[in-house]
């Protein structure tokens, strides 16, 4: 049974004239996680005594549960003095330091030689890969030939303008020593998917709410408690901390889409709802394409914990909807039901979805029992969570479908495109950042002309077209991905396109498909479905790629969800006729 512990640090405080070190965090979270599971710790660096921090890993200082950490990295052992079979496992901690004093030192080469051999833990995290780097079997072979690998890329490495600093790319000295050197999207081992979850069943929940309150004080609430979580995030950068923060956040970004959309289906007149609808697109569009750039530029120059004192900003739209936003005319009367065990239970199952997903398929089980009794509570539930005459409106569910498609479809590119631009045309994050951005504003264009032309054109129509051109886009990035890169882009801009007209479409055509007292709710579901599409698209895209390592397959696949679009809006014209007459 695994009994002692040794975590490694680097002693390197300078990277070809950068300042760097230890990445705190890489080394106090793992050694929290072993004492609390009753391990003892040791820690050592190269040389011994005081180990350097890299001050990028502790940008507002040391973290208040780090600090018992950081005074043990004071006055250190050295790694000579480490006698392997004094340990059950050993970690090689990261920061950019690592990568200086880790390769070539005997010391950890025999460290490793050692563990391995005896059939114990050997363990590298980030930059703490690097020890690895170099070290050679018995037989004169290199370590790491034919073994699964990974840690920090080349294109993070750019990321952060440091390929020019370091000694080596990590990657390529990996592969070049024989490394089934597996790459993961850039930073994301796994994809978070609490932020969307939350936010999916936040706008089913602000969808009910807006059936009973107003929705100009409902959004002022989001609001406060979204800016709430802002600045527990900046106070704090502790990961737990963090992780609430987010979650705080998305408590109150919920709303945003969903109560944006509901007070157009209540407030706009109908001549003027197409309009109002394609500026959300609008909106959305543009923020996919220039929040990336954006939080790269506060990350590189300020640090992360920056990104959440700039979301502070948003405190500004408590004061535009006291001045501009007009009250709704109509209010029920009625008493307001909330079904909290149908919630949970919808959120059981979703979760256990994602999650099955990214971590064990086993879940899936979990998954079918949650989806059976969230089924049973809304057949029994005097209030269910999601009223269930919805499911009994055919054209609602194939709409949403479509959203879900869509969302599934845009959100996977994301995870994909960057990695796809980089490793495989070799653009620079900051280029990558500009071509997302340039297709997103092509994106802010469909929207607009789309908003124009949906009453004349027919929103099935739109639709139909749309989803060929998205189609097309997804075809030359799966058939040619190695291809040209103005095609690649080209085909790009045709996704972000397609994906904005069928969105626009999607909004004016889906609050017509609902009864006026259901459109609340209906809209609520519609974007809960639309934020799980979100969530669902890059955590399959993120499995396939661990798999397969095949863009042009994850691309295959996406074809072939959009293709459902054409069964799925079989009659919808014949019912958007009828309806309109």
């Amino acid at each position: 049974m695994l009994k002692r512990v040794l975590l490694v640090s680097t002693s390197a405080h300078d990277l070809n004239g950068h300042p760097t070190g230890l990445w705190l965090e890489e080394l106090a979270a793992p050694y929290h996680l072993f004492k609390k599971a009753k391990f003892d710790v040791d820690i050592v660096s190269i040389k011994g005594g005081r180990v350097p921090i890299d001050r990028v890993s502790i940008p507002n200082g040391i973290p208040r549960e780090f600090k018992h950490v950081a005074s043990l990295l004071q006055n250190t052992r050295a790694i000579s003095t480490v006698h392997s079979s004094e340990y059950d496992a050993v970690l090689f901690c990261g920061g950019h330091g690592a990568i200086v004093d880790f390769p070539g030192n005997p010391y950890v080469a025999n460290l490793i030689e050692n563990m391995y051999n005896n059939n114990r833990i050997v363990a590298a995290v980030c930059h703490g890969v690097s020890s690895l780097v170099g070290v050679k079997n018995k037989d004169g072979s290199f370590f790491v030939a034919g073994k699964r690998i990974t840690g920090y890329t080349n294109d993070e490495e750019k990321a952060v303008h440091l390929e020019n600093r370091v000694p080596f790319l990590l990657e390529s000295k990996l592969k070049e020593e024989g490394a089934l050197f597996y790459v993961a999207p850039n930073f994301t081992p796994h994809v978070v998917v609490g932020y969307s979850l939350v936010v999916g069943i936040g706008s089913m929940i602000y969808g009910k709410l807006a059936d009973r309150y107003s929705v100009k004080k409902l959004l002022i609430i989001s609001i406060i408690i979204f800016v709430a979580g802002s600045i527990i995030g900046f106070m704090n950068q502790s990961y737990a901390i963090t992780i609430l923060a987010r979650l705080v956040q998305a408590s109150g970004g919920a709303a945003f889409i969903a109560l944006s959309m509901i007070a157009v289906a209540k407030l706009v007149a109908p001549a003027k709802k197409p309009g109002a609808l394609a500026m959300i697109s609008s909106s959305i569009a543009l923020a996919i394409g220039i929040g990336p750039l954006v939080g790269g530029a506060i990350t590189n120059t300020l640090g992360w914990p920056y990104l959440f004192l700039f979301m502070v900003i948003s405190v500004v739209g408590i004061f535009l909807l006291i001045k501009f936003m007009p009250e709704e005319a109509q209010r029920t009367d009625e008493a307001f039901h909330f079904d909290y065990i149908g919630a949970a239970l919808l959120f059981a199952f979703i979760t256990t979805v994602l999650l099955g997903v990214n971590i064990n398929s086993w879940l899936f089980v979990l998954s079918v029992a949650f989806l059976f009794l969230f089924t049973v509570r809304m057949k029994n539930a005097e209030h269910p969570f999601i009223d269930i005459e919805l499911f009994s409106n055919k054209p609602f569910l194939r709409l949403i479908a479509v959203g879900f498609i869509i969302n599934v479809a845009l959100c996977a590119s994301l995870l994909l495109l960057p990695s796809l631009l980089g490793r495989v045309h070799g653009l620079s994050p900051f280029v990558i950042g500009i071509a997302l951005f340039v297709a997103s504003l092509f994106g802010i264009v469909s929207s607009f002309i789309t908003g124009k032309i949906v009453p004349s054109f027919g929103n099935v129509n739109i639709i139909y077209v749309a989803s060929v051109i998205m189609i097309v886009g997804f075809l030359i990035l799966g058939l040619i991905p190695n291809g040209n890169l103005i095609i690649i882009l080209v085909a790009v801009i045709l996704t972000f396109m397609s994906y904005s007209a069928i969105q626009v479409s999607l909004n004016t055509f889906i609050p017509k498909t609902l009864h006026p007292a259901k459109v609340g709710v209906g809209l609520g579901l519609y974007n809960l479905i639309n934020f799980f599409g979100m969530a669902f698209g890059p955590a399959v895209a993120s499995k396939v790629m661990e798999a397969t390592n095949s863009y042009r397959l994850n691309f295959i696949l996406i074809i072939i969800l959009i293709s459902a679009h054409f069964f799925l809006l079989i009659g919808m014209s014949s019912f958007q006729k009828k309806m309109e007459q």
